[in-house]
């Protein structure tokens, strides 16, 4: 699957504004990776719609909502510009490949099997899948 429109765009761009809005600008990009990375993985007809609904879905898993940017348009621009850098491979993932994220402040039953590989802003970072039923520990910690 691939990003076939500016509405995919700006749907993935809206779902890390909801999630990490008020993260830094580093943390906005790992969050649109986890996106970007299931979309390059993920198929089965799922749109990134789907995709998108099932980050929230992972990243809130309480129906809570994250703590987002205000209602300001120029940094909201903003927030497309770097979805376009990551979606476009101009930016480098920080996240190792992860394709699951949640809180730190939650614990969700699904992250107790594996090690995270990156805590960046408010999140932790997964991969796709715990390859050898290895744990690993946390390769990188970035401040927000």
């Amino acid at each position: 699957m691939v990003v076939e429109s500016l509405d995919d765009l700006h749907r993935i761009a809206l779902t890390v504004w909801d999630l990490a809005g008020s993260e830094s600008q580093h943390c906005q990009r790992a969050v649109a990776w986890v996106i970007v990375n299931r979309i390059g993985r993920e198929g089965g007809g799922r749109t990134v719609a789907d995709i998108c609904d099932s980050v929230r879905r992972e990243a809130e898993p309480k129906g809570e909502k994250a703590a987002k940017g205000g209602a300001d348009m120029a940094a909201f621009l903003a927030m497309e510009e770097r979805v376009a850098a990551v979606l476009t491979r101009q930016t480098k993932d920080p996240t190792e490949g992860a394709r699951h994220l949640h809180r730190h402040d939650a614990s969700p039953a699904w992250s107790r099997t594996i090690e995270p590989s990156a805590l960046i802003g408010a999140y932790f970072f997964y991969p796709g899948e715990n390859s050898g039923g290895e744990r690993t520990r946390c390769s990188k910690i970035f401040e927000n």
